[in-house]
């Protein structure tokens, strides 16, 4: 991605939606755009979604990838491994007020019956998912796999976004019961009732039968299956945006 590129972009004016995607290795001599470049897009009421895939390396630049003024609206990571913790308070900070989606996914194939992998986060910070729905006030999907997730927290996400959120998905591999002090015990026996009556949908967890293999595998040697969907989707295109009758 040029200064040129960008900026021939925005200056057409009609540019709905920029899909950027990072494959494989990121190094540090990436190109860094001027602030400008990417203001200019948001300004023309673009939308711009970042998909890395297969990229761990990405996670050591994520802040040349993800620039504060690029108009991020969806955010998804397809086996990246190793999130630094810093990537959710960077998010909330820059990109809390346009962000609708977040996909954090990995294989699950070495964590057996129950997910082993929890999410990165900064000492003394809160779970990133709450802070996430707490600081994301567009965020309308959030996805999770290969992370652990507990019940409590399930529950205060739906408490917090509420009917907002259209989308929650969680495998029910990666749920578990903190049953430690100050755990999942005020969610009670029912704690899917309590997400369904907050987001005034009825919810469930995932099953394994519904999961592609590739999140199930790492092995699997078809690993698009786990984001060839979402990518299809990108292609959804409005060719009458912009004509008149």
């Amino acid at each position: 991605v040029s200064e040129e590129l960008v900026a021939s972009l925005a200056r057409g004016g009609l540019l709905r939606h920029l899909s950027l995607f990072v494959h494989n290795d990121v190094t540090s001599s990436m190109p860094a755009l001027a602030i400008r470049s990417w203001a200019a897009l948001g300004e023309i009421g673009c939308e711009a979604s970042v998909t890395m895939l297969h990229s761990p390396s990405a996670m050591q630049h994520f802040r040349s990838i993800l620039p504060a003024d690029l108009p991020l609206t969806r955010l998804r990571m397809y086996f990246c491994q190793r999130l630094p913790p810093t990537l959710f308070d960077f998010v909330c900070a820059r990109h809390s007020h346009r962000l609708r989606c977040l996909r954090l996914v990995e294989s699950m194939n070495d964590i057996g019956c129950c997910c082993r992998q929890t999410l990165p986060w900064s000492r003394g910070r809160p779970d990133p998912l709450m802070m996430i729905a707490w600081m994301c006030p567009r965020l309308e999907e959030l996805a999770v796999y290969g992370y652990c997730v507990s019940a409590h927290t399930i529950v205060g996400l739906a408490a917090l976004r509420g009917p907002e959120l259209l989308k929650l998905e969680v495998p029910e591999r990666c749920l578990y019961r903190d049953t430690g002090e100050g755990g999942d015990s005020a969610v009670g026996a029912d704690p899917y009732g309590k997400v369904s009556h907050w987001l005034g949908y009825r919810w469930c967890p995932i099953p394994d039968s519904q999961l592609p293999g590739a999140m199930l595998d790492s092995d699997f040697p078809w690993p698009e299956e786990a984001y060839i969907e979402s990518l299809l989707n990108d292609q959804d295109y409005d060719f009458n945006v912009g004509s008149s009758e």
